[in-house]
């Protein structure tokens, strides 16, 4: 089967989908095939997003939801199942990051990062599965990081959710396997995103990383 229709008319939800490794799924999805739910809370970002899945041919519905809102989250999926008639595809792409060191890290930046990187992907897990446990197929994507395998300076907080974030997606395949509805883990290293521009102005982050961003 051709790259252009592996996906065809399949229904595929992606969060974070405004920027970054999110924007880059869903274009990659609506190319292949799939009919795409665009999900971030930014509106303005996810109508680019969608005007160039458009240009491509590609089919794009815009939801715009604060993953960190379990009921926007359930209004969502809503949104999208009756819109494309089911979910099969979830990949969980939405992510913040605050670097700084864990001896000065604040708990209101380790909250944001946890409600977003953690939270928002447990919300997204738990009604993907709502849908797709009754339709007997479906498959969800966490995307984490290699920063959840090992803990690196200025990175603390953020290697801490996603460390959480690896075992809870962990814990989960086990709870499916052998049933209808699976799960994968992606593990980025350091991409050219925003989100890695945006911690690039930090000065802590500078200090260690600058091999790796220059």
């Amino acid at each position: 089967m051709a790259w252009a229709d592996a996906f065809r008319d399949q229904s595929v939800l992606v969060t974070g989908a405004s920027s970054g490794i999110g924007r880059a799924t869903a274009v990659a999805f609506a190319a292949a095939g799939a009919r795409v739910a665009l999900v971030a809370r930014r509106r303005p970002q996810l109508d680019e997003v969608a005007a160039e899945v458009a240009a491509a041919g590609g089919r794009a519905l815009v939801v715009p939801t604060d993953v960190t809102d379990r009921g926007a989250v359930a209004d969502c999926f809503a949104t999208v199942v009756r819109a494309h008639g089911g979910v099969d595809v979830v990949v969980n792409g939405a992510g913040v990051l605050v670097p700084g060191p864990v001896a000065t890290l604040r708990d209101e930046d380790l909250d944001a990062m946890l409600r977003v990187n953690l939270f928002g992907a447990l919300f997204v897990m738990q009604e993907a599965m709502t849908h797709m446990r009754p339709r007997g197929a479906g498959v969800i994507v966490n995307v984490a990081s290699l920063a959840g395998r090992r803990g690196v300076s200025p990175l603390g907080g953020y290697c801490a959710t996603k460390f959480a974030l690896i075992g809870l997606t962990e814990a989960l395949r086990s709870e499916l396997h052998g049933g209808p509805v699976h799960v994968g883990l992606v593990l980025p290293g350091v991409v050219d995103t925003p989100m890695v521009d945006a911690a690039m102005q930090d000065p802590d982050f500078l200090a260690l990383w600058p091999p790796a961003l220059s």
